[in-house]
């Protein structure tokens, strides 16, 4: 970055300070991509050490390098701790301060709908965000529990091989999160060695698939019928369980997923489980 900002090219100088450093932070760091060349060393003199820091971590410890260099007082790691000043840090008149709290906030919160509220008014965005955490708590809550007999006709449908099947039992678990995390607590388990097909077997037959020859083609798709529901593109009811946890809404599924993935290394659920946490990870740290 320093050696772009330092180049004779102004346009690769525009690039860093304009396409980088604004569109990133939303500062241009007192830069300017026509200063003189002696302006401009001085300048980025006196920004290196914050550049530095901000060359380290994801974009939401960055962000909160960043916030703390305008005077928000975050402590300790990036989590909920952070969330006091961070709301304070939303009402900022100062826009660098006020747009880069709104995105740590929706990366905490893990709410993307957020950012909206960056150019609401001051005098109306503190009720504007407390209206709209409001809503989101009470859209989370149950209208009406599912029953047994409908959670247990969607675990049913959840490993069927017809997508439209089990996609629509994913929608129906994903929107009633209470029911659907107990009743995972209870069902949700690695199979017992031996209970479903080969693994190794339905690797080979998945890998023909692929096959340049129709008669390999057909061969493996005619053995994979046969092996049954849940088998082919390797889906299973266990895997769009993970899926449903992964989309949902809340602490309680993202709590589960995180004991799933805290399993015995050698169970294949424990590794569905750890890759959701880390597909989430990168979602709301960018």
């Amino acid at each position: 970055m320093c050696e772009l900002i330092q180049s004779d090219d102004e346009g690769r100088r525009y690039f860093a300070i304009v396409h980088q450093l604004q569109s990133y932070f939303f500062w241009d760091f007192d830069l300017n991509p026509k200063d003189f060349p002696p302006v401009r060393d001085r300048k980025l003199e006196e920004v290196k050490p914050l550049l530095a820091l901000l060359s380290r971590g994801n974009m939401l410890e960055k962000r909160g390098t960043l916030l703390r260099h305008f005077g928000v007082k975050l402590e300790g790691p990036p989590g909920k701790a952070w969330l006091p000043a961070i709301q304070a840090a939303v009402l900022s008149w100062n826009p660098t301060i006020k747009i880069n709290a709104v995105c740590v906030l929706g990366m905490i919160e893990e709410d993307p709908e957020v950012w909206r509220f960056a150019n609401y008014p001051f005098s109306q965005r503190k009720q504007a965000l407390e209206t709209h955490f409001k809503n989101r708590e009470a859209l989370r809550k149950e209208p009406r529990p599912l029953t047994p007999a409908r959670l247990q006709e969607l675990w049913k449908d959840l490993d069927s091989d017809n997508q439209t099947t089990s996609y629509t039992a994913m929608q129906a678990l994903l929107e009633a999160p209470q029911s659907t995390v107990a009743w995972f607590r209870q069902h949700l388990q690695e199979p017992p060695p031996g209970a479903g097909p080969d693994p190794k077997r339905c690797a080979v037959l998945i890998k023909d698939l692929a096959s340049p020859m129709f008669k390999v083609r057909a061969h493996a798709t005619e053995e994979l019928k046969k092996m049954g529901p849940g088998v082919n593109d390797g889906r299973s009811r266990e895997v769009r369980a993970i899926q449903v946890l992964e989309y949902m809404p809340g602490p309680e599924a993202r709590a589960f997923l995180e004991e799933l993935a805290a399993g015995p290394a050698d169970n294949a659920l424990t590794h569905e489980a750890q890759s959701a946490l880390r597909r989430l990870k990168r979602f709301w740290q960018w």
